[in-house]
């Protein structure tokens, strides 16, 4: 079940409220976002799969626990100068195929 996230008290929330990994919810730590090819393969991977299936949301910058599967806390982030939201469609529009809307 996808929520609308506002802010970081609306994650805050999701997490406390149990937030876990599944078909439609995947967990990206900060640090896993990276210029490198093997990074933006496993980004793309990840967003093909839910395009090929129900969808699903991608929240970066959580850290899961990795024995419950359950998102445990934010992290430090990603710079949004470096990694921008046209560095993203620019990555997916070049590597996923048909386009995704």
């Amino acid at each position: 079940m996808s929520q609308e996230i506002k802010s970081e008290e609306d994650l805050v929330r999701l997490i406390a409220g149990g937030l876990e990994e599944s078909l439609t919810a995947e967990f990206k730590r900060s640090a896993k976002i990276r210029n490198h090819d093997t990074e933006k393969n496993e980004l793309c991977k990840v967003l093909s799969a839910f395009a090929n299936s129900a969808g699903g949301t991608l929240y970066i910058g959580i850290v899961e626990d990795g024995k419950t599967g359950r998102a445990k806390e934010i992290d430090d982030g990603i710079s949004l100068k470096e990694f921008s939201l046209e560095w993203f469609e620019q990555i997916i529009n070049t590597r996923i195929a048909p386009k995704l809307e």
